[in-house]
């Protein structure tokens, strides 16, 4: 396994299970020539490595307030 740099995952990257996918447009890889695509819940502990590619995404401060603010806004 490589050692990739941290992505920094803003709330608005999140999707509306608190995470991402890997491989990702945001550490630049396009999906069609990495690994498979996997959910990684980074809301639950602000981060989340990738088994596949090693890529860590870390949430940014103040992102998961964001994101669980839309969440709220979007069910009512």
């Amino acid at each position: 396994m490589t050692t990739s740099p941290d992505i920094l995952v803003m709330g608005k990257d999140l999707n509306s299970h608190g995470g991402v996918f890997c491989p990702s447009p945001l550490a630049n890889m396009p999906i069609w020539n990495h690994h498979p695509k996997v959910f990684l819940d980074v809301s639950t502990t602000g981060q989340a490595q990738c088994a596949y590619c090693g890529t860590r995404y870390v949430l940014s401060p103040g992102a998961a307030d964001q994101s669980s603010a839309a969440a709220h806004s979007a069910k009512a």
